[in-house]
């Protein structure tokens, strides 16, 4: 008895997937005006650290910090200054149509300032270099155009030098659509 519910549930589920991966032919709607569509936008997750939907690129310069702008909650990320690329990226989809974005991240620096960048079908649409060693908001708009598919990343990135010392501290990273 036990083995035929199981049964019956596991090919309940199997058909509920197969339709719903079907392709409806119907454009993806985009999220409510000003909603963030960064998932993990303050790096933690119920009080912990967390990098959840960031990829690191140079984990061994990627650190946790409890130095956090106002309303930051516990934990942003620091990133040092190096000779390389050391960065994080989170990929963002987005509905199809033209529509107005805005990416807005707290950032400050200590040394040599990192940059805050989006890449759009993988080449670098905006950029922002941090300039500032007291917490302030870093923000752009832009207007996009997307077909179906369409993402945008969203890097933070630590700054680059061979001889120079820094660090770049981010937090509150949020990329919205605003219509």
């Amino acid at each position: 008895m036990r083995r035929t519910h199981i049964v019956l549930i596991v090919s309940a589920a199997i058909a509920v997937g197969i339709y719903s991966c079907k392709d409806s032919g119907r454009t993806i709607v985009g999220p409510p005006s000003g909603a963030n569509l960064i998932a993990n936008s303050s790096f933690e997750s119920n009080g912990t650290p967390s990098l959840q939907g960031w990829q690191v690129i140079d984990t061994s310069v990627v650190r946790f910090s409890t130095d956090t702008p106002p309303d930051g909650g516990a934990w942003a990320i620091s990133i040092e200054t190096v000779w390389g690329q050391a960065r994080i990226q989170t990929a963002v989809a987005l509905p199809e149509g033209t529509h107005h974005y805005k990416l807005s991240t707290w950032a400050r620096k200590q040394g040599v300032g990192g940059k805050i960048s989006l890449l759009f079908n993988k080449a670098i649409r905006k950029t922002l270099t941090v300039t500032d060693a007291a917490w302030t908001v870093y923000t752009f708009n832009d207007m996009l155009t997307t077909v179906r598919g369409d993402s945008v990343v969203v890097e933070l990135a630590g700054g680059f030098s061979q001889l120079l010392s820094g660090e770049t501290y981010f937090d509150l990273c949020k990329f919205e659509m605003l219509d």
